[in-house]
């Protein structure tokens, strides 16, 4: 029955209003090789996060190519970043900050900005501050609200000579504290 309900899911005929009705359904199926399958065939479209954690394996150890097939027909999506986070995947860095700094889909870069200042990979976006996406970067950091982009921002927003004073000022105002922050440096003239 599992390995029915995800061609249904996949059938192009299937209309998208159906098609999570037949993904739930998969939640009352035991937990067991058949169900794995048929969710693994679904790790590649829309609903790769709902079906990820009803897998009954929780690390991509020894489903590396499935996992991969599935980044990758997810690659650029919100999906994508979720797949990375519910597998504790590494190596995707370079992938996420290109999303972080796309623009193309605001759920997905935030997603991804998150996902790299969580993982310590701060560095990645505070450096692309002075790179050609400088004003994404600055966007992408503020977005992520996350308060240990303040200081790359501010250096940005206090910088006279920067190109990108005005997107990080913009971005430290995303950032509760930021906004604060911002004040105090408006009080002091800078």
């Amino acid at each position: 029955a599992p390995k029915m309900l995800a061609d249904i899911v996949l059938d192009p005929a299937v209309s998208d209003a159906q098609r999570p009705r037949f993904v739930r359904a998969l939640h009352f199926h035991e937990s067991n090789a058949e169900r794995d399958a048929a969710l693994l065939r679904l790790l590649g479209s829309q609903f790769a996060a709902e079906v990820a954690p009803m897998l009954s394996f929780k690390s991509a150890q020894g489903r590396e190519a499935e996992i991969n097939k599935a980044l990758e027909s997810v690659k650029g999506s919100a999906q994508f970043v979720r797949l990375v986070e519910h597998f504790k995947l590494a190596g995707h860095d370079s992938e996420l900050l290109n999303l972080s700094l796309s623009g193309k889909d605001a759920t997905a870069s935030i997603a991804a900005s998150r996902h790299l200042i969580a993982n310590g990979k701060l560095n990645l976006l505070t450096d692309a501050l002075r790179g050609d996406k400088a004003a994404a970067a600055a966007l992408a950091l503020g977005l992520s609200n996350d308060r240990r982009a303040l200081p790359a921002l501010e250096a940005a927003a206090t910088d006279a000579g920067s190109a990108i004073r005005a997107p990080a000022a913009t971005a430290m105002a995303v950032i509760e504290s930021g906004a604060k922050r911002l004040l105090e440096l408006a009080r002091e003239g800078k």
